[in-house]
């Protein structure tokens, strides 16, 4: 069975491969952004930014803020990279985990419907006025709920970067196009999403991922066209989402259960000499 299995999926990284950027702001650290950014354009990679619309968090706060930061993000949008709507002020003003149960902080999960929606259409409409709103969100702290949910659908939101599983799928009107790692995981099948923090990742980190890509190129595929794929559905890929929300809660309480769990299917599938 073991071998069967090994002989199956001989490419340990043969799963379609997103990159997401959080954070892009206009006092974000510059040099580490660019540093990235012009290595995906190099390699013709389209990612989805996080574009916070009216970032208040001081932690973001690295650099004086560029005046020509919209015009930017227009010309990334022209390139073909997909916007999110980062949040509105990427500030934490509550500690409900949301749907998600992944951090203890959010800037919108608990909140009532009223205020998030004032939120949310806050930050759609600077969005909106600077010509780059696109119908996709990216939750600060990957926290939000049900209440949240339904604001975005009520403003014209289509599509989530979060979410548990390998395959996008639909949840209260929302595409959800899961997000789960922050490095490449050997999968055999699916879509993974890895997220870069640019403000905090070294720059060896940064270009290992850019090297990773390189090897990986035809792996690569766009948000967009994750997003739009028809989606289909059935018991693997409900078990894939099941599997991984309790692998992910789980790892929360003893941080050493995911990677134990990657480890051995890594041995099962491909090997105890495959890294």
């Amino acid at each position: 069975m073991i071998f069967a299995a090994r002989s199956l999926f001989e490419d340990p990284f043969s799963s379609k491969i997103i990159v997401r950027v959080d954070d892009v702001c206009e006092t974000m650290d510059w040099d580490r952004f660019l540093y990235f950014k012009q290595g995906l354009e190099r390699l013709k990679i389209k990612a989805i930014l996080g574009v916070v619309p009216n970032c208040k968090d001081e932690s973001l706060s690295l650099h004086e803020a560029r005046g020509d930061f919209f015009d930017l993000v227009r010309r990334w949008r022209d390139y073909g990279d997909t916007i999110a709507q980062h949040g509105y002020e990427h500030r934490y003003n509550t500690s409900d985990s949301g749907v998600m149960k992944i951090n203890n902080f959010s800037e919108f999960a608990g909140l009532s419907y009223q205020d998030q929606f004032q939120k949310l259409s806050a930050g759609k409409a600077i969005m909106v006025n600077q010509g780059i709103w696109e119908p996709h969100f990216m939750a600060p702290g990957h926290s939000f709920d049900d209440v949240t949910i339904d604001c975005l659908v009520d403003l014209g939101f289509e599509t989530i970067t979060d979410g548990y599983g390998f395959y996008p799928y639909k949840y209260r009107g929302l595409v959800f196009v899961p997000q789960l790692f922050s490095q490449p995981i050997p999968m055999p099948f699916g879509v993974q999403t890895i997220a870069v923090h640019t403000n905090y990742e070294s720059l060896e980190r940064v270009d290992n991922i850019l090297k990773f890509l390189k090897i990986r190129l035809d792996n690569v595929i766009s948000y967009s066209d994750a997003a739009n794929e028809k989606l289909s559905f059935g018991i693997f890929k409900d078990m894939c989402r099941n599997l991984t929300k309790l692998l992910i809660q789980a790892q929360r309480k003893k941080p050493v259960i995911l990677k134990w769990c990657f480890k051995t299917l890594n041995w099962i599938l491909y090997g105890k000499n495959n890294n």
